[in-house]
């Protein structure tokens, strides 16, 4: 007859596990009060935020029309084809309807609707109404169409260098389309509302909802007539008249932060230094006199602008507040000022190596008859040295300026190319040799405007040749009170 055990050792192992059943119901109950009553506002703030989406609507772009009225840049519907992947059931025949109405291979649609690492894939952008209609009727499960505005210019290529263009988002990149891209892009709307784990609006919740304000609509200063070639050329000698103030101030500021600097350097290199150090200094300055100007417009872009739009213009905007022409209204850093300092470096060398050779060529007896007289050293090069060296410096100069006027590629590279007046020194400008050497090899196709280039070119060189046939007379003049 088997033995019971005795009581106490029953409930030496029951007590135990009661004890961890008693611990298990408290760390239960413990994280059922936590999660119910203290912290349930933060988590159903939380939920809130899950289930709530907020949905961008996009303005409409403003269009652009011409002096007469006539629209140069407008918008069509269009459509955007996306594919949610998981959503897609037989992706080989979805790729085989797809391929002719979004015009791209079968195969490769099928690739990209075989992807695993993503949920989502963009198969075509800016399509066509008639083709979107095709894509919905098709009723693919997973094919999404979004509407997706497209930007044409009904007259094509016509005045394409004042217009510039639009990029697939719909952002201006280039002339009046890049200029005033934030009045013509407008603001976009919103509309944030709670959504269930399918994307369908649940009822009785709170939403908000932004409306989206337009683009502003623009008026370019260029009139559309095809068949007229004079209103091809009014329209262009508008922009000329643009163009010829952007490249005077460019130079004219190029000239006023050479000039000086590059003159005293000079007669410092004639009169100050020895001959060691001049045999050292000169071979470098004449080596910068002949570097090619795409090097110095490659330095203006890595250099020049990215400190005029990081630092200068930053101190400026708040130090010259009241001051137009120091307004900074466009923040890219390409601007006249950017143009100027790039044209001031590459004549900065030209002027110092002709003004040394000037000076260097006044007969010595010249000099040592003001010393002589009692004249000190430094009064004797400016009132003596200079004096008879001023002819050859103006030469200098006005060879400078003649460079800095007709120069092309280094100021195209950072001064924005942008066809509007500059008011300030941080605008954009579209320079004439810029002007031409970017459309005309685009505007070949169209006599008229081809004609209305020369024009531009006609006056670049009458602007050039008068100058320097003033210039002419002034140093002839100079050289005659010698």
């Amino acid at each position: 007859m088997s033995q019971r055990p005795p009581v106490f050792e029953s409930r030496g192992r029951i007590m135990p596990l009661f004890c961890i059943f008693v611990l298990f119901v408290g760390l239960i109950g413990y994280r059922v009060v936590s999660v119910q009553v203290v912290r349930s506002g933060e988590f159903s703030r939380w939920a809130v935020a899950e289930r709530m989406q907020e949905n961008v609507v996009p303005a409409r772009r403003g269009e652009i029309f011409d002096a007469r009225g006539v629209r140069l840049a407008t918008n069509v519907p269009a459509n955007r084809v996306s594919a949610i992947l998981d959503q897609i059931v037989d992706k080989h025949a979805a790729a085989e309807q797809l391929a002719p109405l979004i015009e791209r291979p079968a195969a490769e649609i099928e690739d990209a609707l075989n992807q695993t690492d993503l949920e989502w894939v963009l198969l075509a952008r800016q399509l066509s109404p008639e083709a979107s209609d095709q894509i919905a009727a098709l009723n693919i499960d997973g094919i999404v169409l979004d509407p997706e505005p497209s930007r044409i210019y009904p007259f094509g290529a016509f005045g394409s260098h004042l217009l510039g263009f639009t990029n697939d988002d719909l952002q201006g990149n280039y002339g009046v389309e890049g200029y005033y891209n934030d009045l013509l892009d407008g603001t976009p709307g919103k509309l944030v509302g709670e959504r269930d784990a399918l994307g369908n609006v649940i009822g009785l919740t709170q939403s908000t909802w932004d409306s989206p304000v337009d683009g502003a609509d623009l008026g370019a200063i260029v009139c559309r007539d095809r068949h007229t070639p004079a209103g091809v050329l009014a329209g262009q000698q508008v922009t000329v008249v643009v163009e010829g103030e952007a490249v005077g101030v460019a130079a004219r500021r190029a000239i006023d932060l050479g000039v000086v600097p590059a003159v005293l350097s000079g007669i410092f290199l004639a009169e100050y230094t020895s001959a060691r150090r001049r045999s050292t200094v000169k071979p470098v300055v004449d080596l910068l006199a002949g570097i090619p100007s795409v090097v110095y417009g490659l330095w203006g872009v890595l250099f020049v602008v990215p400190l005029i739009r990081e630092v200068i213009a930053p101190a400026m905007g708040g130090l010259a507040r009241g001051l137009p022409f120091l307004a900074v209204r466009n923040p890219s850093g390409y601007s006249v000022l950017a143009g100027a300092i790039v044209l001031a470096i590459m004549v900065f060398p030209l002027i110092v190596a002709v003004t040394d050779e000037v000076l260097r060529n006044i007969p010595a007896q010249l000099r040592e008859s003001g010393l002589a007289l009692g004249a000190t050293r430094w009064e004797t090069t400016w009132m003596v040295v200079r004096r008879q060296g001023l002819p050859g410096i103006a030469a200098a100069v006005v060879l400078a300026f003649s460079r800095a006027f007709g120069e092309t590629l280094a100021i195209m590279m950072v001064i924005g190319n942008t066809p509007a007046i500059p008011r300030s020194i941080f605008d954009a400008a579209y320079p004439l040799p810029a002007l031409i050497a970017n459309a005309y090899s685009e505007m070949m196709s169209v006599p008229q405007y081809r004609s209305a280039l020369m024009l531009a070119a006609l006056v670049l060189l009458c602007i050039v040749l008068l100058l320097n046939l003033g210039a002419r007379r002034v140093i002839m003049r100079l050289g005659a009170r010698m």
